[in-house]
């Protein structure tokens, strides 16, 4: 500023005398031609660098000042001018200094970048949540809401009452190994007794459940989700391994009326954990359904529904089990919220990275477009058609190192490789792949419980004779027959009569469904109840076609009684 000062006193004084004359510095006649001056001895001399810049500055902005309108004084087009001298004057700067200005100009190009990035991103995802709030689900942990349940409705107090009431006692909740159907042995017996005499108490208030239809297992769901998301689900499944292994004990007592009332409070218990709307309270949820599944198929070849108190009851648990409109209806609207969690999970880890906070957002967006495919997903009716859309959804990355990789031989794929730019990539995610195939093997579980019900009631009426084709049951036992949820074509779970299939010369009945491929071997040589794995042990694991045992049979030697004879061996040698 004060060399601007001096500027316009000079040419202050030159307007007052126009006669031409050459610029001088501090009384010394300057030669702008050569950049030579003359001193008082006469002598012409070269002057410094700083010296010469300073005279050449002078000597543009006095030709700016000749050039310009005298009428309009000093400051007529003197901003655009003193830009370019400036921009001269760091382009000079950055001759003699090129490390320091590619610095600062790699500085200033990526702030700017991260403006404009962070404005991008931000659009994009104001514009994603909008859409999602226009169709009416929750964009962020506020929009979670949690309806008021009257307290004489609540079951989740009951369900924490029976965990401090249990013991711990029944077989199913040891570490011993059991067989999965009937003659279950001495040990089994022995412990499911001293349950069943311990854990009155948790019986009766599993009964009194089934009077409550709802639970509230929270109050709010504050930010962040992560801290109150994951309730603790273990009591749960312990109450439902003592009311299973009750029921089971009482049907091999004979009590057969006590045994389905039990097994409606296994099935009852199971749908009241499926109404926490969370991924996790649904898998829980899906694993006591199939507890209680498996408890059943062990039963119904033998209940004695003869007894129309039986019988009713049986037919309850028919509806029970085919309800599953309120199920689907929980399982979406778990993934509305594993949209939320997602959204509160990045925002919490981006909260004291600000600089990086572009990339969270950018995550944010790919996730919620994960998400709605996922939405998509979770309206289909039958696995491949929830397969075929989670297909647009590539699959997540594998964790490798690939130096280790590489050593111990292992092909590494690209896409394992780590991206350095996805510092916010989804650490929290599961297999959701593995989700969906959770929840339609519940599906198909429930179907063929209801369908071997329907069959035990068949064959009381029928004097013992198994159905040619499972149409005989409807309507009178079932309203229809239930689809395999693993094709796409509405075609029924399936049924086959092995003709001489059990070890004393009978028929033996199956169901199946087409949960994976059908090979050779996949009917056991022993009962088949649970969810039965690949016999060739394939790796990776393979699904196959499931089949379940309609009728009661044991072989002559079966592999759980050498597994617990080994058991019965270590515990000795301790």
């Amino acid at each position: 500023m004060a060399f601007l000062t001096t500027l316009q006193n000079k040419t202050t004084r030159r307007d007052r005398d126009p006669s031409p004359q050459t610029p001088s510095f501090r009384g010394v006649d300057t030669n702008p031609a050569d950049h030579t001056h003359q001193t008082a001895h006469g002598k012409r001399c070269r002057p410094s660098r700083r010296h010469r810049r300073n005279c050449s500055i002078y000597v543009r902005f006095l030709a700016i000042e000749c050039n310009s309108n005298p009428a309009a004084g000093y400051n007529s087009g003197m901003g655009g001018n003193l830009l370019r001298t400036q921009f001269r004057q760091f382009a000079r700067f950055a001759v003699r200094h090129p490390t320091v200005a590619g610095f600062g100009l790699l500085i200033a190009a990526t702030l700017l970048l991260h403006l404009g990035w962070g404005w991008s991103t931000a659009r994009t995802l104001a514009s994603q949540n909008a859409a999602i709030a226009a169709v009416g689900l929750p964009v962020g942990p506020g929009d979670l809401t949690i309806a008021d349940v009257p307290p004489d409705d609540d079951a989740w107090p009951l369900i924490r009452k029976a965990v401090s009431l249990d013991n711990r006692m029944s077989p199913s909740n040891s570490n011993f190994s059991y067989p999965q159907s009937p003659p279950f042995g001495p040990a089994w017996e022995q412990s499911a007794s001293a349950s069943e005499t311990a854990n009155a108490g948790v019986f009766a208030i599993a009964r009194e459940m089934r009077t409550r239809s709802r639970i509230k297992i929270r109050d709010a769901w504050p930010s962040p989700l992560i801290n109150a998301a994951f309730t603790s689900y273990t009591n749960a499944r312990q109450i439902a391994n003592t009311v299973g292994d009750g029921a089971l004990l009482l049907h091999v007592r004979g009590n057969d009326r006590e045994a389905v009332e039990r097994l409606l409070d296994l099935m009852h218990l199971a749908d009241l954990v499926q109404q926490d709307e969370t991924l996790v309270g649904q898998l829980v949820a899906t694993g006591l359904g199939a507890m209680a599944c498996a408890r059943v198929m062990v039963v119904a070849p033998e209940l004695a529904v003869e007894d129309a108190e039986v019988r009713r009851n049986v037919s309850l648990l028919i509806d029970q089990l085919l309800g599953e409109s309120p199920k689907s209806v929980h399982f979406r609207n778990a993934f509305a919220f594993e949209r939320v969690f997602g959204i509160d999970f990045y925002n919490l880890i981006a909260k004291d990275v600000k600089m990086l906070r572009p990339l969270a957002e950018q995550e944010m967006a790919r996730h919620n477009a994960r998400q709605e495919v996922i939405r998509q997903a979770a309206l289909a009716r039958t696995a491949p058609a929830a397969m075929r859309i989670l297909q647009q959804i590539p699959e997540p990355p594998k964790k490798v190192d690939p130096a280790l990789a590489r050593t111990m031989g292992q092909v590494v794929r690209p896409e394992d490789l780590p991206r350095y730019s996805r510092w916010f990539a989804p650490s929290y995610d599961v297999s959701l792949r593995q989700v969906f195939v959770q929840h339609f093997r519940s599906l198909a579980e429930r179907r063929m419980t209801a369908i071997a019900l329907a069959i035990r009631l068949y064959r009381v009426d029928n004097a013992g004779r198994w159905p040619a084709r499972l149409d005989e049951l409807t309507p009178k036992y079932l309203p229809a027959i239930p689809a395999d949820p693993f094709h796409e074509d509405g075609r029924q779970v399936g049924y086959v009569v092995l003709k001489g299939g059990l070890p004393n010369g009978g028929d033996r009945p199956l169901l199946f469904v087409d949960a994976g491929d059908v090979i050779d071997g996949a009917i056991d040589a022993e009962p088949m109840i649970g969810w039965q794995q690949d016999p060739k042990g394939r790796d990776p694991r393979v699904e196959v076609r499931q089949y379940r045992d309609l009728a009661r049979w044991a072989p002559q030697v079966r592999r759980i009684d050498k597994i617990m004879q080994d058991e019965a061996a270590e515990e000795l040698r301790k």
